[in-house]
């Protein structure tokens, strides 16, 4: 199987077994060669990235099994990331989805969640009510957060 096979988690789990077993890759990898290390980025990126099944379970609020928990990471941490949105206040499908599977935000969005959250930081009461746990604040603060630490999409140029 080529590099550019490898386009879901388990297939760079996979692949990734199967070079880390390759000694004359791993050898090529240690010395810092580039096409070694680019593929070796890219298939790690690729498998730490849940699967939809383990999106979907997760929330759906589908407790993991205990195998699951210690064989499958994906779905601990999927799991945990969904308990902590919800425990922000944040319960919609499609941000627990952006976050499961790391999709990226446009730049322009990036910078308009960066505008908001400095003007509530700046906000005596706004501020106030955050830190007194408000409901509300906490789920603004979580939305933006979440927007905040995706990655930027390229631009198509």
């Amino acid at each position: 199987m080529d590099n550019q096979e490898s386009t879901t988690p388990e297939a760079a789990r996979d692949r990734l077994a199967e070079l880390k077993a390759d000694t004359k890759w791993r050898d090529a990898f240690v010395s810092g060669n580039g096409p070694q290390v680019s593929e070796f980025r890219r298939l790690s990126e690729l498998a730490a990235k849940a699967t939809d099944r383990t999106i979907n379970d997760a929330i759906a609020g589908k407790a993991p099994s205990m195998d699951q928990i210690f064989i499958d990471p994906q779905m601990r941490d999927a799991t945990q990331t969904i308990e902590a949105l919800r425990g922000m206040g944040i319960h919609e499908e499609s941000v627990a989805r952006s976050v499961l599977d790391g999709s990226a935000v446009s730049a322009d969005e990036r910078h308009q969640a960066s505008i908001a959250k400095d003007r509530l930081m700046k906000d005596v009461d706004w501020t106030k009510k955050y830190l007194a746990g408000d409901g509300e604040a906490r789920r603004q603060m979580g939305l933006l957060n979440v927007i905040l630490t995706r990655s930027v999409k390229e631009s198509a140029a």
